[in-house]
C-alpha cells in the first residue's frame, strides 16, 4: 500500500493522495510491513530517531522530489538560565545533533543557521548580534504602551557546545513549549525518489499536485515581478495556514511558497478545491498581503535586481502601517514571512480572517492547471 503525506497535508489526513498525512511519523504509524510511504517536498519538524523506532519492518519511506523533504528534527530544551533582563540562555551539547551541526556559523553575507528555535512550533526570527537579542528586550521611557516587542534569539559557539540566547519578552522558557533542530536530513529515506504511478484508472494524472485551500484571494492581477527569467503576473493567490500558492495568469504555472519556511516549488499540473474567495483588489490590506507574498517568492527565487534587505524592510513599513493599528505586526525578512499578534505568533491565514471587513463569497469549483478564468463562486 502506498501512503501519502504532505507538509501542508489536513490535519485529518488518512494517507490518500487526496488526503495525505501532515507528518510522517503519522504515516509511520499507520503502515505495516511492505508498504511505502511517498513524502512530497516540504519541511518536517520530526524525530528522525522517533521515526526509524517505530518503523515496521520493510516499510519504505521515498522522498518524491530529490531533497524536495527536510528533516529538520525537534527536541524541547530545558535548563534555561535568566542572562539578562528577559533574555535568557542554555548551553547545547554538539554531540545532541544527529548529523551536522545546525547551529554552526552559515557562509555568506547574512549570519544565519539551517537551524531554528521554535516557540510553540513556530520558527522564532534570528538576530545576528547578542545586543540586537538584548536591545530587543528594553522598553524605554518614551516607548509606547501599546509596543509590540518581538521574541528573537541568538546563538554563538562555545568548544563543543552551542550557546543559545532567547527573548521571549517577559516568558520564562523553561514554562514554555520551546525547541530547537536536532538534525537536518538525517538518514529516514530510502534511495528510491521518484513516486511511482498509483496504475488506478481515472486518477489524476502522474505528478498533478492535488491541494486543499481555505481562501483564494482573487484580483491580484496588479502583482507582478521577475521569477526565474520570467515576469511572473498573478492571478490568484490560494491560502491555507502559512501556505500561499500563487497563480500565473499568463500560463498554467502554480508556486506552492512555505512563508514561514521560505520554501517554494513550481507546478504545472495542478488542481486546487477552495472554501471561499475575497476580492484583494477591494482592500488596502488584502493588496498589502498580495504584494508582500509576491516580493518573498521574488528574493526566494534570487530574481531581484535590488537588495533583498531593502526591499523587505520597505514593503514591511508600508503594510505595518495599515496593520499594526489593528494590533497585529508583519515580519517580512529575505527568508520568510510572519506575523505577530499579543506576543503571538499567528498564520497568513489568521491575519486574513481578523483584518478582513469585506464578506467572502463560497467556492464551487475545483481551479485547475487547464483553467485560464478564476474560481466560479456562488
Amino acid at each position: 500500500m502506498r501512503i501519502h503525506v504532505s507538509a501542508s497535508g489536513p490535519w485529518n489526513g488518512n494517507g490518500e493522495k487526496a488526503l495525505p498525512f501532515n507528518t510522517i511519523i503519522g504515516a509511520v504509524r499507520a503502515s505495516s510491513e511492505g508498504d511505502e510511504i511517498l513524502v512530497s517536498p516540504g519541511v518536517y519538524r520530526e524525530d528522525a530517531d522517533a521515526i526509524n523506532h517505530i518503523r515496521p519492518l520493510g516499510v519504505k519511506i521515498i522522498s518524491v522530489v530529490p531533497d524536495g523533504a527536510v528533516i529538520t528534527g525537534a527536541r524541547r530544551i530545558m535548563g534555561w538560565e535568566s542572562f539578562w533582563g528577559d533574555v535568557w540562555k542554555v548551553k547545547v551539547a554538539k554531540s545532541l545533533f544527529q548529523r551536522e551541526d545546525p547551529y554552526s556559523v552559515t557562509e555568506g553575507a547574512t549570519r544565519m543557521h539551517a537551524g531554528s528555535l521554535y516557540w510553540g512550533g513556530n520558527a522564532l526570527p534570528e538576530v545576528d548580534t547578542l545586543d540586537l537579542c538584548m536591545r530587543a528586550a528594553e522598553k524605554t521611557a518614551d516607548s509606547a504602551p501599546s509596543e509590540i516587542r518581538l521574541p528573537c534569539w541568538y546563538t554563538e559557539e562555545d568548544g563543543d557546545s552551542n550557546i543559545l540566547y532567547a527573548n521571549l519578552c517577559g516568558f520564562d522558557p523553561n514554562a514554555e513549549e520551546i525547541e530547537i533542530d536536532t538534525c537536518i536530513n538525517a538518514a529516514v529515506f530510502d534511495e528510491e525518489k521518484e513516486e511511482p504511478s498509483d496504475d488506478i484508472p481515472g486518477d489524476e494524472p502522474e505528478g498533478t499536485r492535488r491541494i486543499q485551500a481555505d481562501i483564494t484571494l482573487t484580483g491580484c492581477d496588479n502583482v507582478s515581478f521577475p521569477f526565474e527569467g520570467s515576469l511572473f503576473q498573478v492571478q490568484d493567490i490560494f491560502i491555507r495556514g502559512n501556505m500561499a500558492w500563487l497563480k500565473d495568469l499568463k500560463s498554467s504555472r502554480l508556486v506552492e511558497l512555505d512563508c514561514e519556511y521560505g520554501i517554494y516549488r513550481a507546478y504545472n499540473d495542478w488542481a486546487v478545491r477552495s472554501l471561499q474567495a475575497l476580492d484583494a483588489s477591494s482592500d488596502i490590506n488584502m493588496e498589502g498581503l498580495a504584494q508582500t507574498i509576491g516580493t518573498l517568492l521574488c528574493i526566494l527565487s534570487r530574481s531581484m535586481s535590488h537588495d533583498p534587505e531593502d526591499a523587505a524592510s520597505s514593503i514591511t513599513k508600508r503594510v505595518n502601517a495599515t496593520m499594526e493599528p489593528k494590533g497585529i505586526t508583519m515580519r517580512l525578512t529575505p527568508r520568510y514571512l510572519k506575523f505577530i499578534q499579543d506576543k503571538k505568533f499567528i498564520t497568513l491565514e489568521d491575519v486574513i480572517y481578523r483584518v478582513n471587513r469585506a464578506p467572502m463569497e463560497i467556492v464551487s469549483e475545483e481551479v485547475t492547471s487547464a483553467d485560464t478564468e478564476g474560481p466560479d463562486i456562488i
